[in-house]
């Protein structure tokens, strides 16, 4: 499989548009052609829970060689108008939808503290909904849909409460709840396209509940099958450990994950099936996959999984880095047998290099969004195929 990626674009500068530092890309193709790019803007530090963070995005013609200017997407202010986090924004477009055909979903969170101290008992995730009708250029439809994916769901459960280890004390309490790194996808019904999950919206998620710590989570999935209207809270893996995950489907309707591993000691990455039922439910994954030879640095990194083209045809892709010891080296992988087995085909960037997102291009080809791991923030790339 030869490739080659043409010389990468700036979309997130950092420093630019009073934003100190860009991070979490995601990337879409709209039903127009032109790509939506979705990230992270930490206003004031590159922390994840450091000040003020806002979604924003930019709109790329389709090849990707320029982008909009920014356009924000959503924020989190407190009613005292403090700023605080709105983050982990995963896009998807609904190209099924009757009403809004190529209508783009994106779930993301709102948080008053950092993961640890979340799962510390100090405070709920709360996951948002908002939607784009117009191709990305305006956002509406916001909605807090924390009481359908969250369990339980404490609705005036913030940081002003001074006693909050005491009164978020359930065993069964979910604690961190988080959407995807990355975009998310819509379900085509298999091979066959002729499922009860053709169309659904599919977001892979994780949580921590009772002591777990973030490195202790469990996956699930949360998906909608009104397009966005309403949301369920699949049943979660009994797995410890993943983390920071995407889906693609396979060809016989199921959903296979890729994780940030910290399932056991070693550096590779994790992966399993989610299986789909008879009435289009999916239940506790029962077809855990074996561990995939794909390396991973010290204390993980994120990695973007994407099917190019359609079913069955297209090979699954994966992008991370090749290297053990430090996040440098983005690399793509490819799979021609539904994710049993991984072939690395080529290096993207063999310098820093860290979180990324696939997207095919109108044309059939490749794109990637990825942070570069230094000062420059966020650029595009295209792989040619």
């Amino acid at each position: 499989m030869p490739t080659a990626i043409i010389p990468t674009v700036p979309v997130f500068e950092n420093g630019g548009e009073d934003i100190v530092c860009y991070r979490i890309p995601a990337i879409v193709r709209m039903i127009t052609g032109e790509l939506l790019a979705v990230a992270e803007g930490r206003v004031k530090n590159c922390m994840d829970h450091g000040g003020p963070i806002r979604v924003v995005a930019k709109i790329g013609d389709p090849t990707g060689q320029t982008w909009s200017d920014p356009i924000l997407v959503a924020q989190n202010i407190l009613p005292d108008g403090e700023e605080q986090v709105a983050q982990n924004p995963a896009p998807v477009v609904d190209l099924l939808d009757p009403e809004h055909p190529g209508k783009i979903v994106m779930l993301f969170n709102k948080a008053e503290h950092g993961e640890r101290d979340v799962t510390a008992r100090k405070s709920v995730r709360r996951f948002f909904a908002i939607e784009s009708l117009d191709n990305g250029r305006t956002w509406v439809n916001e909605r807090d849909i924390t009481d359908q994916v969250h369990r339980p769901y404490l609705p005036t459960y913030t940081r002003i409460h001074a006693d909050a280890a005491e009164r978020y004390n359930d065993p069964e309490d979910w604690r961190a709840n988080m959407p995807p790194v990355g975009h998310a996808i819509q379900l085509q019904g298999g091979e066959t396209g002729d499922l009860a999950t053709r169309g659904r919206l599919v977001f892979a998620s994780y949580f921590t509940k009772e002591e777990a710590t973030i490195l202790q989570g469990q996956a699930h999935l949360i998906y909608s099958d009104d397009h966005g209207k309403t949301w369920v809270n699949g049943d979660p893996s009994p797995v410890i450990g993943p983390n920071e995950m995407m889906a693609v489907e396979t060809v016989n309707g199921d959903v296979l994950i890729n994780f940030r591993n910290y399932v056991d000691s070693g550096k590779c990455r994790g992966q399993f099936v989610f299986r789909h039922t008879s009435d289009g439910s999916y239940h506790v994954p029962i077809s855990h996959t074996d561990f995939p030879d794909l390396p991973m640095p010290p204390f993980g990194l994120q990695g973007s999984i994407h099917r190019l083209g359609d079913m069955p045809s297209g090979p699954m892709l994966y992008t991370g880095v090749d290297n053990t010891e430090a996040r440098k080296g983005l690399a793509l992988w490819r799979s021609d047998d539904e994710g049993q087995s991984w072939q690395k085909v080529h290096r993207i960037d063999p310098g820093p290099s860290a979180y990324s997102d696939l997207v095919t291009l109108a044309d059939g080809q490749l794109g990637i969004l990825y942070e570069t791991g230094g000062d420059d923030g966020i650029v595009f790339g295209r792989i040619v195929l």
